[in-house]
């Protein structure tokens, strides 16, 4: 991007363009908070903020000196390194129960059986002054032993801003997931995972394995495939471009383990949009474009 001459600005752990200051880069992934769009890798960004095609997207990358990304390995020696803790917990889950099942529509049964299992809850965290409260919808991801790895954090109040991000230290082998038999579906984000289960029979919850990539990592997707030794993947991305080129590579990734691929669509843009088309609520719909 400093090719690009665009100015980046350090914030905390992350820069925030300096035209833009609602979209954020940390490492090899970004975010655009005004729109809650993002958390894919450069080609994507590039997309998002040049407005250019996928094509141009790459050629950029590829003939530009000045960006850097971390690389996995680089990123898991980080990981490694530190030390992961789970946000502090809030005395009530209300906030969050009530934006799942309002706002969202999903199923208060799935939302509970989530909170049960210690697999989702409300977060009380301080804002670096301390001077006030934020709250944030905190999806936990375990490993086989139980034990929490990772946390994605949906913000329920931040000063009018959509905070989406993962927790510090979080190991992306185990986004948020749910391990079951048989196959594994896999979605972007905690709230497409959500949807789709609630759109499902309720004998799917506990049959089935379920994994939300959080920012389309590749690494939960291998990771779930060791610890179920699942050979059937069924990747239910979102309806548009950027789930359609992260379900191609994806594919071909996965087609070379052996493994038995098929992609499941949404009628809108994503399985959380059908959803609250069920409820009559208005939807994004689907983009019509392929991908070859």
């Amino acid at each position: 991007m400093e090719k690009n001459q665009e100015k980046l600005i350090r914030s905390g752990r992350e820069w925030r363009l300096a035209r833009d200051h609602s979209i954020t880069i940390r490492g090899n992934k970004w975010y655009d908070h005004g729109s809650n769009s993002g958390g894919g890798l450069a080609i994507s960004g590039l997309q998002h903020i040049y407005h250019i095609s996928f094509t141009e997207a790459v050629d950029m990358l590829l003939n530009s000196e000045g960006i850097s990304f971390e690389t996995e390995e680089q990123a898991d020696s980080k990981r490694r390194s530190s030390s992961f803790c789970l946000p502090k917990a809030n005395q009530t889950n209300k906030r969050v129960f009530a934006y799942l099942t309002k706002i969202r529509c999903i199923s208060p049964d799935i939302v509970n059986f989530f909170f049960r299992a210690g697999l989702l809850y409300e977060s009380c965290e301080a804002s670096k002054k301390g001077n006030w409260n934020y709250y944030n919808a905190v999806f936990v991801g375990v490993d086989k032993n139980g034990k929490a790895k990772h946390a994605h954090k949906i913000g329920l109040s931040y000063k009018g801003i959509k905070y989406r991000g993962n927790a510090e230290n979080s190991d992306p082998r185990y986004s948020f997931h749910l391990y079951g038999e048989e196959r594994l579906y896999v979605f972007e984000g905690p709230i497409d995972m959500l949807s789709y289960i609630s759109l499902c029979p309720p004998e799917s919850l506990e049959k089935y394995c379920y994994v939300s990539l959080c920012g389309v990592h590749f690494q939960a997707i291998m990771q779930m495939i060791q610890d179920c030794k699942i050979e059937d993947v069924i990747l239910c991305l979102d309806h548009d471009e950027a789930g359609m080129v992260a379900s191609k590579k994806i594919t071909a990734e996965l087609q070379q383990k052996g493994l038995n691929i098929r992609r499941e669509m949404s009628i809108n843009k994503d399985w959380n949009e059908d959803l609250k088309d069920m409820f009559g609520r208005s939807v994004v719909p689907a983009e019509d474009i392929s991908i070859i």
